[in-house]
């Protein structure tokens, strides 16, 4: 069973209804009586090769809460969340959803990240009526999911971001393409839209190399990669050990334009690699709204973090914020009520990350950019149009 379709009613806009009314119209304010607080878990990657990415998106999640808490909680009970570390693997993801589902009987997980952790714990959440959100798990895959209706995601699916690498490469002028991937669900599911996609605009996908993490070397890797001549590189991974596959890149020579997925648009490459290795590279990632709702998100997460937003952070917030509008319209924190009022409450939301308006699949769309590093920085270099 999938989704069901609501009726849109659109909340209002502008940073003052972020902080303010928008909060006060979904969220219950408290009375005299204490209650007991409704607990959330989250399912973050906090070590392993997403671990640089965990703490910035986990952050994302506590602001919302506090937000929320500060505006009177949900049906006027505090939201607590709970955390767990999945550890980048699936396995962990298993074990943090057992843990929070039989031990503290959540009726809703945050999480995962990784597209292959979200994998692993659907049939978990499904079996045990538990809604799950992941804010960057962004397979192709998981949209038919066979989740009885209990998996969303804020962050879009890679069938749009394949899509917008193979731009970015044709538009750079570049015709043989090779495409290296994490060997699991993201990459995977990437690689297919990247082989469907690139003949289709003119390209030729001279090799497709999967890679596995934990390696000490990856030069059987790239010589696959490279041995056909491409002249620009894809590359679908992560940071800890897309680090030590750019690095094992130049020594070998490699000299192919490098065209970078989300997944390594993260300042760690340039603190492990140096500046000017990275310097050049461009990658592709949803584009953050300029909104006064985002703004208004940058500025509060910056006074409680002293950090700026990571990738995903916003999209974690806004997973927190539609959970907890769908428990208030149900009116209990039960894992089937909440399902049955997700797609309601994302149309009554209006997201920091854009709009977080749920199809009866439970996917999104957004806008993804072009960014560069430059200087050791990572800079947009504007939307890409497909």
């Amino acid at each position: 069973m999938k989704r069901r379709e609501f009726l849109k009613h659109t909340a209002a806009a502008g940073a003052a209804v972020f902080l303010g009314s928008t909060l006060a119209g979904c969220l219950g304010g408290g009375g005299a009586e204490v209650k007991t607080p409704i607990e959330i878990g989250t399912i973050i990657s906090l070590t392993g090769d997403l671990g640089s990415y965990g703490v910035p998106i986990q952050n994302g999640a506590i602001l919302a809460a506090k937000h929320i808490n500060e505006r009177g909680g949900v049906l006027g009970r505090e939201l607590r969340l709970i955390h767990e570390d999945d550890r980048t693997t699936p396995q962990g993801a298993v074990e943090a959803m057992q843990k929070l589902v039989n031990v503290n009987k959540v009726p809703a997980v945050i999480g995962a990240l990784g597209s292959g952790n979200s994998e692993a714990i659907i049939p978990i959440g499904r079996e045990n009526h538990v809604v799950m959100i992941s804010p960057s798990s962004t397979s192709p895959t998981l949209t038919n999911a066979d989740d009885d209706g209990y998996f969303f995601r804020t962050a879009a699916s890679d069938s749009f971001q394949g899509k917008v690498l193979v731009k970015v490469a044709r538009d750079m002028g570049y015709e043989k393409v090779s495409h290296l991937y994490i060997n699991n669900p993201y990459g995977v599911a990437m690689n297919d839209v990247i082989k469907e996609t690139l003949p289709e605009e003119g390209g030729e996908l001279v090799a497709e190399v999967p890679y596995n993490p934990g390696q000490t070397s990856y030069r059987s890797e790239l010589t696959a990669l490279t041995e056909p001549g491409p002249e620009a590189i894809i590359f679908t991974g992560y940071p800890e050990y897309g680090s030590v596959i750019l690095r094992q890149a130049k020594e070998l020579g490699v000299d192919a334009q490098w065209i970078l997925a989300e997944g390594l648009k993260d300042p760690l490459l340039v603190e492990q690699l140096g500046a000017e290795l990275v310097e050049g590279m461009v990658g592709t990632a949803p584009k953050p709204p300029s909104s006064p709702q985002y703004e208004a998100f940058v500025e509060a997460f910056k006074a409680e973090f002293n950090a700026d937003p990571g990738v995903y952070s916003d999209t974690c917030y806004d997973a927190v914020m539609v959970l907890a509008k769908a428990i208030e319209l149900a009116g209990k924190a039960e894992g089937p009520a909440i399902r049955d009022k997700m797609i309601e409450a994302s149309l009554q939301y209006d997201g920091v990350s854009g709009a977080v308006d749920f199809d009866e699949n439970g996917d999104v769309t957004t806008d993804f950019e072009k960014w560069a590093f430059e200087g050791g920085k990572i800079v947009s270099k504007g939307v890409v149009s497909i």
